[in-house]
C-alpha cells in the first residue's frame, strides 16, 4: 500500500484487542499560521458554523501568529495499537526555522535515530524540505509529540550520580547587568553545547577539544561568579555509561526560584527511588554533603523498602526539593537527559548519556541526512591563475 492509501484509509484509530499490527501514516505539515485568520470567517462575530470551519483556529479568540502542524492547535492526534508501524512525513514549511520531532515516551530502541534530538540523533530538518520518521509503536501508554527546537531563559539545578567518582552539578552563574554578559547553566562547571554533528548517525569523532573533560572543572569552580569580560568555556558535556550498568543519580533543585524542573531523559526510563524536600534554613552545599553522606552510608538499602517503585521518562522537582533515581541504560546510543523547558535545556541544563559503545549501536538506514562542519582549508594562491580581465564590465 502506497503512503497516499494508508493515509486515506487510515483504520489506525481502533479497538486495539486482538488487533493486527498496521502501517500508519501521517503527514504532517508545519507552517507559520494565525489564529482567527481568513479561515474564520465570521467566528468572531457568533458565527459558530464559521468557528468550526477547516483551518480555523480560534485559540483565544485574539489574532496572533503561531507555528502549526496541518493549520491546528494543537496539532493532530495520533491513535495506533502497540505494534503498529507509525510513519510520519514532517514537512517544514515554516521560514527560516529548522525543526524535529522529538516522541516522548517512545524509547526507540530499534530506531534510536528516530528520537528526534537535534545535533544529537539526527541533523534539523531545514525550511522547505521533508523527512520521515518512522518507528513501531512501543510501549503502550498516553504519550505526546512536540519539536526540539525552542526560546531561552535561565533556572538553577543540581544534579549528581552517587555510584561514579566524581558527582555532576548544574549551577547558575550570573554576571553584572551593567557589563556585557553570558548567562548560563552548567552540569559539573561544564556548560553544554550541542556536537557539531549527531554522534549517533555519523562516526567521524568529535573534536577532542569539544568534548568536556572528565577528570577536572572548567572555567570556574561551581560559586556564582562575577567575571565580565571573561570568557566562558563551553562543551560537549557527553557522560559514557556501559551497556547494562545501572546508575543511580540524585537531582537536586536549589535554585530560589518557584519553578519547578521536569527532569526528562530520552532512551530509557527512571525508577523514583526516593523523593523529599530540603532542609528549610539549610546551606545548600551543607544540604548536598549530609544527602550524599546518608545515601553513601544507606547504599543498596536505598529504596528496598519499594520493591516496585514508580517508573517516569520524567520526573519534576520542586523548589527546593529533590529525586533519587535508578536508571538501567539497556538501550545502546546516544540519549539527551535535560529539563524539559527546553530554553532551560539551551542555556546549559543538558548533557548527553553515550549508553555503550558504537559496536553496540545499531546503524541508521541508507541515505539517512548528514551535516557537519564545513570549514575547508584556505589557499592563498587558490586563484591566482584567474584572468580578472577577461571579466565583463559594466
Amino acid at each position: 500500500m502506497s503512503t497516499a492509501e494508508a493515509e486515506k484509509n487510515n483504520l489506525c484509530a481502533r479497538p486495539c484487542d486482538n488487533a493486527k499490527p498496521l502501517v500508519c501514516y501521517y503527514s504532517f505539515t508545519l507552517e507559520n499560521y494565525a489564529t482567527v485568520g481568513p479561515a474564520c470567517a465570521d467566528c468572531l462575530k457568533g458565527n459558530q458554523k464559521a468557528c468550526r470551519r477547516k483551518g480555523c483556529v480560534t485559540a483565544d479568540g485574539f489574532e496572533r501568529a503561531i507555528l502549526s502542524i496541518n493549520r491546528q492547535l494543537p496539532g493532530p492526534s495520533i491513535q495506533v495499537c502497540k505494534g503498529d508501524t507509525i510513519i510520519v512525513d514532517v514537512k517544514n514549511h515554516m521560514i527560516d526555522r529548522e525543526v524535529t520531532l522529538h516522541w516522548h515516551g517512545v524509547y526507540q530502541k530499534v530506531t534510536p535515530w528516530m528520537d528526534g534530538v537535534p545535533m544529537v540523533t539526527q541533523c534539523p530538518i531545514p525550511s522547505s524540505t521533508t523527512f520521515r520518521y518512522k518507528f513501531p509503536a512501543m510501549p503502550s501508554g498516553t504519550f505526546f509529540y512536540h519539536s526540539h527546537v525552542g526560546k531561552k531563559v535561565f533556572m538553577d539545578l543540581v544534579l549528581f550520580i552517587v555510584n561514579r567518582s566524581e558527582a555532576l552539578f548544574i549551577f547558575y552563574l550570573s554576571f553584572p547587568e551593567s557589563a556585557p554578559a553570558i548567562i548560563t547553566h552548567l552540569i559539573n562547571n561544564r556548560s553544554f553545547v550541542m556536537p557539531p554533528f549527531p554522534p549517533l548517525t555519523q562516526s567521524d569523532p568529535i573534536p577532542p577539544d569539544m568534548v568536556c573533560p572528565q577528570d577536572n572543572t572548567v572555567c570556574v569552580d561551581g560559586s556564582n561568579s562575577n567575571s565580565p569580560g571573561a570568557r566562558l568555556c563551553e562543551c560537549v558535556n557527553i557522560i559514557q555509561v556501559q551497556l547494562g550498568q545501572v546508575v543511580e543519580m540524585i537531582l537536586i533543585d536549589w535554585g530560589t526560584s518557584t519553578f519547578l524542573h521536569p527532569m526528562h531523559l530520552h532512551g530509557t526510563d527512571m525508577f523514583i527511588i526516593e523523593q523529599g524536600s530540603k532542609t528549610k534554613g539549610m546551606d545548600n552545599r551543607a544540604f548536598v554533603t549530609s544527602l550524599q553522606a546518608r545515601l553513601a552510608k544507606e547504599g543498596e538499602k536505598l529504596g528496598s523498602t519499594k520493591p516496585k517503585p514508580t517508573v517516569k521518562d520524567t520526573v519534576t522537582i520542586p523548589p527546593g526539593g529533590y529525586a533519587v533515581v535508578r536508571v538501567h541504560f539497556n538501550n545502546p546510543g546516544f540519549w539527551l537527559c535535560h529539563c524539559h523547558y527546553i530554553f532551560h535545556s539551551d542555556t546549559g541544563m543538558s548533557m548527553i548519556f553515550q549508553v555503550g559503545t558504537r559496536d553496540d549501536m545499531k546503524k541508521p538506514p541508507p541515505g539517512f541526512p548528514q551535516c557537519n562542519v564545513f570549514t575547508p582549508k584556505v589557499d592563498p594562491n587558490e586563484y591566482k591563475d584567474i584572468d580578472w580581465e577577461d571579466e565583463p564590465t559594466e
